[in-house]
């Protein structure tokens, strides 16, 4: 075992390590907010942001997530249908011809890793301005919104939700919560969540400790879906799509909260899988397959 994997096993096993491991990445993350804000400003995207707010007043929307329960079938029946979508959902292009109405992506290693599938994509791309501005990267398609990483590294909760997505969208650790703040923005009154499992191979505690659950079989809905991250070190040995579940569990009760102060209503959709914090419909009896 190298020097770098003791280190690691001994801090992710100390609160107290680790504690100060979150003060130094809380530090850093201030420090790279405030380089970014700056340069957002003076983008040009704050305003393009502004032009998607209250503009779907009244709608209702789909946010969709890639988790195993996705299927083909189920967004067929939203072709129509105001849907967020992201990252690799292009893999069940093959699939059907139900096309997202907003794509999003904010994982700095999946917007390196499919930046030609962003570049030929027709619609709006909805894209973490950070991650742009880290690595240089320009796309004709984006409209970039600023992730304000700082409240997830200090493990803020309740977690805040941004109500101001031209200025910065609060980063929960996962682009769905981010799609929430933005479909908030819009003004739809009306938000479903499908695909989105909450169940993951592999968690990690607030120590950043991975563990692996067996009994977990699938993460995504697509095999090839992790091949993205081959490309930036996360190959078949180490452990892709880590979740936090306390930090999941957070952000989506803020978003739930948010959202009702909003009068707007947060359902899932999802045929089974764990997350249980919004109230459960079934998706055949919103889309009309059962009357």
């Amino acid at each position: 075992m190298s020097i770098k994997s003791v280190a690691k096993t001994i801090v992710t096993n100390s609160d107290l390590l680790s504690m100060f491991r979150r003060k130094y990445l809380y530090y850093d993350a201030c420090k790279y907010f405030k380089k970014c804000y700056k340069a957002y400003l003076n983008s040009g995207y704050p305003e393009q942001i502004r032009k998607y707010r209250n503009r779907y007043n009244g709608k209702r929307c789909f946010i969709i997530g890639n988790g195993p329960s996705l299927t083909a079938a189920d967004l067929d029946k939203l072709k129509g249908e105001f849907c967020f979508a992201a990252n690799r959902i292009w893999l069940m292009y093959d699939k059907t011809t139900w096309r997202p109405a907003f794509y999003m992506c904010q994982d700095w290693n999946m917007i390196r890793g499919e930046k030609d599938r962003i570049r030929e994509y027709p619609g709006p791309v909805f894209l973490g301005y950070d991650g742009l501005y880290k690595f240089g990267l320009q796309f004709d398609n984006a409209i970039a919104y600023l992730c304000d990483k700082r409240p997830c590294t200090k493990r803020e909760n309740p977690m805040p939700f941004s109500i101001d997505c031209d200025q910065y969208v609060v980063d929960g650790t996962t682009v769905t919560y981010s799609s929430i703040q933005l479909a908030a923005y819009m003004g739809f009154s009306e938000i479903y969540l499908l695909g989105v499992d909450n169940s993951f191979q592999y968690t990690m505690d607030k120590n950043r400790k991975i563990t692996r659950d067996e009994s977990v079989k699938e993460t995504y809905f697509d095999s090839r879906y992790k091949e993205v991250f081959n490309q930036f070190g996360q190959g078949k040995n180490k452990a892709f799509g880590v979740n936090d579940p306390e930090m999941c569990h957070m952000i989506y009760t803020t978003a739930r909260n948010a959202c009702e102060k909003l009068n707007i209503k947060i359902y899932n959709a999802t045929r089974g899988g764990k997350l249980e914090v919004f109230e459960r419909i079934n998706l055949d009896a919103i889309t009309g397959d059962n009357l």
